[in-house]
């Protein structure tokens, strides 16, 4: 399970690494199976904030089968799994557990130097650093409020 967050430094190659606590839930054939990276954001207010998602090859299946079965009901899910899959790449994970990101999603996901990496649960997130701070604040400040909508009522 993917948890925690980790700063890091994207390298001149555009490279960024794998935490070495997310490793462990990367089996040694699946690490070769590479990883998806896609740009995906996160609202918060009117705030539109981008990020780029990491999703191991066993999450990545669940996760666009589930896209899929959507799209097969609803346009917008349709849409959405267009612009999913034109914003998604296949990355091999080298020895030393870095994952060169291609400059358009980097771009894309509004990346500098400093970054990010955080777990949520069955994938990993990587956002700019500074952004994090306030995706980070926002989050705190209504994690009451957003609790509420995850376990059900008694």
């Amino acid at each position: 399970m993917f948890v925690g967050q980790f700063q890091f430094t994207l390298d001149t190659k555009k490279r960024l690494v794998i935490p070495s606590k997310f490793r462990t839930f990367f089996p040694e054939e699946e690490k070769e199976q590479g990883v998806y990276v896609t740009v995906n954001a996160v609202k918060q207010n009117s705030n539109i904030t981008n990020y780029l998602a990491i999703y191991p090859f066993p999450a990545w299946q669940k996760h666009t089968e589930l896209l899929t079965e959507s799209a097969r009901k609803n346009e917008e899910a349709r849409l959405y799994l267009l612009k999913m899959a034109t914003d998604t790449e296949f990355c091999n994970v080298d020895s030393q557990w870095r994952i060169v990101v291609p400059l358009r999603l980097i771009n894309t996901a509004g990346l500098k130097r400093d970054i990010m990496i955080t777990g949520v649960i069955d994938h990993m997130r990587v956002w700019d650093l500074e952004k994090w701070h306030g995706i980070e604040g926002w989050l705190k400040e209504h994690s009451t409020d957003l609790e509420r909508f995850t376990y059900p009522v008694s």
